[in-house]
């Protein structure tokens, strides 16, 4: 199953990635544009720049 974390560069975001990939989910990480997403190095999650509070202009 694919599961969205947001927030996921962050603190709590980044333990939540961590458990979802070790219980077998595969994720998409979603984190803002600017991150250098350190917390998130090296795992294998799906890395998904951008912002829910501000979605793409089309």
């Amino acid at each position: 199953m694919k599961v969205l974390v947001t927030g996921s560069d962050g603190l709590l975001g980044s333990h939540i990635v961590r458990e979802l990939l070790s219980d077998g989910y595969s994720v998409r990480a979603l984190a803002l544009p600017n991150s250098s997403s350190k917390t998130l190095e090296g795992l294998e999650a799906e890395l998904f720049p951008g912002n829910i509070c501000s979605p793409p202009r089309q």
